[in-house]
């Protein structure tokens, strides 16, 4: 039966012009969603509850999802209870004041701080420091999307610096002009992680 529901939910979708891709996306989702659901509540029946959709984002949460993909489940979670109480499958939204998942402490501050403190001391000049920084940025930016956490010592492995590389050769070269040489920038990374 829920996967009655979910198909009528994608043919809606797909009514409404959604791409092929994000219905996929959603039938993913919904089907993750539901096999949490039968194993941890055999007797619920088809309709879940508030309880249940709280206890799969604490499941992702702890699984080490990818933050990304932990708040496109919630997403795609928050349309199908809509979509059930818009169409009489239920007689309220199951998603009610379940919101996506936030990086409540940012400690990339902090380390970026300390890291510009170090190059002061050393009479970095100080264009040189921002562009530092600005590099630093981006990298932390990439490993919060890449890892779905905040960066710190103890998350850094050394094959990231690598993965980062790589995804930096991905970039057309011209947007690569404006950027340091990839080397230059590893050294930076490298340098922050000494630091810490």
């Amino acid at each position: 039966m829920e996967n009655s529901l979910i198909n009528s939910f994608i043919k809606h979708l797909e009514f409404e012009g959604y791409k092929q891709s994000t219905l996929k996306n959603y039938r993913s989702d919904l089907l993750g969603f539901y096999s949490f659901f039968r194993q941890t509540r055999p007797t619920s029946g088809l309709i879940p509850s508030q309880d249940s959709a709280n206890a799969y984002k604490n499941y992702l949460i702890e699984g080490g999802k990818a933050l990304f993909s932990i708040n496109r489940a919630l997403s795609t979670l928050r349309k199908y209870s809509l979509y059930l109480k818009d169409y009489l499958y239920a007689s309220e939204n199951f998603m009610t004041g379940i919101g996506n998942v936030v990086l409540v402490n940012e400690p990339e501050n902090d380390l970026i701080g300390r890291f510009e403190k170090f190059l002061s001391l050393k009479k970095i000049k100080k264009n040189t420091i921002r562009n530092y920084k600005s590099d630093i940025k981006h990298f932390l930016s990439w490993f919060r999307y890449k890892t779905g956490m905040a960066f710190s010592s103890e998350r850094f492995e050394e094959r990231l610096i690598e993965e980062y590389k790589q995804s930096l050769s991905d970039i057309p070269l011209f947007i690569l002009a404006v950027l340091d040489e990839k080397e230059i920038l590893t050294e930076k990374i490298r340098a922050l992680i000494n630091r810490v």
